[in-house]
């Protein structure tokens, strides 16, 4: 399809870029935007025939953008440079972008990924807290309608975020379980999930100031609130054991209805467990850097 550019940010993605492109078939072009990597990832895109660009010290939504202006095509391919795409993707995303501006897909496990990676798939942890957005890593999208709303590039995490909040009644967007990819990105392990969303936590408060509570957000201040409600009536606990005990309910019932939710969907009591230890530690690792931000602010 000679009207599709894809396009690929980068940096140290040695281990995956290769099967990502090679994944990509029947397009005009692929460009790589090498965010200054220290690997050999711009040779191996090269050797799979595609246009590298330079572009380190920025954030991705720069590489993003700057791909995008590139592209001499009517239509964009965002794809993240650890995901693989499956036979026959470009065409049904080519059939479902019509009379929408954008399409896309979310993000599956690989087949050796650890139950952490499993869960955070797009029918698991990511699912429950942003709503079914889909990810702009796997996404088609028309040139000229992002053009006009292009990504932040003062955002170092979530900028995805932003930009599906800020375009939002701008266009359609299509979400489809059809578009799916298998990522390879995931976070393993419990501590590695851990520091990712301490790193996600950074951009929340920004997300507010610019748009104000918005519906994809809302989970996220919603874990915020009832952690921090749970946290001062737990240190109140001083004052009698019925604070402890409510601020332990107070966090624990919600946690224990997803638990439910999850159970009735996965019909399965480990999967359900797992899910809803990440939604806790989900909750509480943000409320943390939310909390650490704001007494930034104040000092």
């Amino acid at each position: 399809m000679n009207d599709i550019t894809v396009i690929i940010p980068a940096k140290n993605s040695s281990e995956f870029i290769d099967k990502c492109i090679k994944s990509i078939s029947k397009v005009k072009e692929v460009i790589v935007v090498d965010n200054g990597s220290t690997d050999n990832t711009a040779e191996i895109a090269g050797r799979n025939k595609a246009t590298v660009i330079s572009m380190p010290n920025v954030y991705v939504g720069a590489l993003r953008n700057n791909g995008a202006k590139l592209a001499k095509t009517k239509y964009v391919l965002f794809l993240d440079s650890d995901c693989i795409l499956s036979k026959g993707w470009i065409g049904r995303a080519k059939s479902l972008l019509n009379g929408n501006d954008a399409v896309c897909g979310g993000y599956l496990p690989n087949n050796n990924a650890s139950w952490v990676a499993k869960s955070l798939s797009i029918k698991g942890l990511r699912q429950k807290v942003n709503l079914n957005q889909g990810a702009l890593g796997a996404m088609l999208i028309k040139k000229g309608f992002f053009i006009r709303n292009m990504l932040r590039e003062d955002l170092d995490a979530g900028e995805d975020l932003e930009w599906f909040m800020r375009v939002e009644g701008k266009g359609k967007i299509r979400y489809s379980e059809q578009l799916d990819v298998v990522h390879f990105g995931e976070p393993e392990t419990l501590s590695q999930f851990i520091k990712k969303q301490y790193w996600h936590g950074s951009h929340l408060d920004k997300l507010i100031s610019l748009h104000g509570i918005n519906r994809r957000i809302s989970t996220h201040v919603f874990g915020i609130v009832i952690t921090l409600s749970s946290v001062l009536l737990m240190l109140m606990s001083g004052y009698g054991i019925l604070f402890g005990i409510a601020g332990l309910s107070l966090f624990a019932l919600p946690i224990f209805a997803g638990f439910l939710l999850m159970l009735f969907e996965t019909k399965s009591v480990v999967k359900s467990f797992q899910l809803s230890l990440l939604l806790a530690i989900f909750f509480v690792v943000r409320t943390a850097r939310f909390t650490a931000g704001f007494l930034d602010v104040l000092t």
